[in-house]
């Protein structure tokens, strides 16, 4: 059997790790979370455990469904509250500094 010397590779400065895929590469893309989205979840998907006696799997599963819904609510919240801040810090900025934008809006 074939031995590699890893510290061979490392002396020559090559990785022995895989090149990272393109979506690792650039900035995750977050989906618009939408209201409308988190009810049709909630009621397709309810808060509930499976009944007694279920399978194993089957608790498993209901788990990982709820914890996707409420990462997705989570992050829904999260952005709401960065929006919020956003917006105080624009409507505390004086009108004669605000920029362009409310030039062109005043």
């Amino acid at each position: 059997m074939a031995r590699i010397n890893r510290s061979t590779i490392a002396e020559e400065g090559q990785s022995n790790r895989l090149p990272l895929s393109q979506s690792e590469q650039s900035p995750e893309v977050i989906p618009e979370v939408t209201e409308g989205l988190i009810n049709y979840l909630n009621r397709t998907f309810p808060n509930v455990l499976p009944p007694t006696g279920s399978p194993y799997t089957e608790v498993e599963r209901s788990w990982g469904r709820r914890e996707v819904i409420d990462h997705l609510i989570g992050l829904k919240e999260q952005i709401e509250q960065e929006n919020h801040v956003l917006r105080r810090r624009i409507n505390s900025t004086p009108s004669g500094s605000a920029g362009p934008a409310a030039a062109a809006s005043g």
